[in-house]
């Protein structure tokens, strides 16, 4: 939520041009290089033709280049935005993030036939209301590919959320393959390619941590525990796939971890 803002338009736009855009600071963090070079290729698109030939500098200062992304984690950050310079000051690289990303939208132009333009100056300062800002998706009932996991949590890095609560099983399907137990994804998927591997998990988790999002996985138990869990022996669940469904559940199939089960805990701890 903007604390301070004010800006002043130009009198005439300020042309940019990517060969004279320079990019300062962001070396002292791989996940702030990272930022800075994604964002240099959306504000200058590379079809783009060249609108000015004098230099443009963007400074970055962040007082702890090292503090890790977590719950509560420092997000405020500063922009001093004039006709020929930006300095940006943060926190952490996160909040430096959100700067980047507020620098991009006072970028204006039309892409397809004009290189962008600065058209205000600014002196923003700005931290978040809430430490927590997710979205949660559902890949359980309805299977999401990565890609559209990536894109998604491409969309919450524009708008400046920070978590991805990412609901991975249900009673519908167990699309999450436990390098613990391996046998529930078999069974549980809708089919095998309706799966995320380790490999996939970790895509996606690097993806969110490189803009600033944290990646928070749901097993859901007690409740809605049913696709998978017939893989392990012992009988883990009850009610499961129940007819007529509404006698036990609200939604079919019916399904919930037996807790008093011995095996129940084993399992769950396996798959944390």
């Amino acid at each position: 939520m903007p604390q301070n803002i004010f800006c002043k338009k130009l009198p005439s736009p300020r042309g940019l041009d990517r060969a004279a855009f320079t990019i300062v600071g962001a070396e002292i963090s791989p996940v702030l290089q990272d930022a800075a070079n994604r964002y240099l290729d959306l504000i200058f698109p590379s079809t783009l033709p060249p609108s000015s030939t004098t230099t443009y500098t963007l400074t970055l200062a962040v007082t702890d280049p090292t503090a890790i992304l977590k719950a509560g984690v420092d997000e405020s950050h500063s922009l001093d935005v004039a006709a020929d310079s930006t300095t940006i000051n943060a926190a952490t690289v996160y909040g430096a993030m959100h700067a980047l990303e507020t620098f991009s939208q006072l970028v204006g132009g039309v892409y397809t036939t004009s290189s962008p333009a600065l058209k205000v100056t600014c002196s923003i300062t700005d931290r978040p209301r809430f430490p927590h800002r997710g979205l949660m998706i559902d890949s359980a009932r309805n299977f999401l590919p990565e890609a559209d996991i990536l894109t998604t949590i491409d969309g919450l890095s524009y708008n400046k959320m920070n978590v991805l609560h990412w609901h991975l099983s249900d009673s519908q399907s167990f699309p999450f393959v436990s390098q613990t137990y391996p046998e529930m994804s078999k069974a549980g998927a809708y089919e095998p390619s309706m799966t995320y591997p380790p490999d996939s998990v970790a895509r996606i988790v690097s993806h969110a941590l490189a803009r600033g999002v944290r990646v928070i996985p749901e097993f859901d138990v007690p409740g809605h525990a049913y696709a998978g869990y017939d893989a392990i022996p012992g009988n883990l669940t009850v009610c499961g796939n129940h007819q007529p469904w509404t006698d036990t559940c609200v939604e079919p199939p019916c399904g919930q971890l037996d807790i008093t089960h011995p095996g129940a805990a084993k399992v769950y701890d396996g798959l944390l």
